[in-house]
């Protein structure tokens, strides 16, 4: 499948989605966004999501919940 490069998978699929994690609708969400890096059959999908201190459960330590939801989001 061929994807458009300046939209994520979840632009394209669900521009109206409101998820926490990736829905591109949800303004105080995290808004993952997760791009497919070409046609062949070992394509990779990909996401960056740069935590902000407001992420964390304590200093410098990313908070559990934020984890899984960006594996659940990226992965779905």
């Amino acid at each position: 499948m061929t994807q458009d490069a300046t939209k994520s998978s979840q632009e394209l699929f669900a521009p109206n989605g409101r998820c926490f994690g990736c829905g591109p609708a949800n303004a105080k969400g995290l808004r993952i966004r997760s791009f497919v890096t070409g046609d062949s059959p070992d394509a990779h999908v990909f996401c960056d999501f740069i935590p902000e201190p407001h992420h964390e459960a304590f200093e410098n330590v990313l908070n559990g919940g934020i984890i899984g939801t960006v594996l659940d989001c990226h992965m779905n």
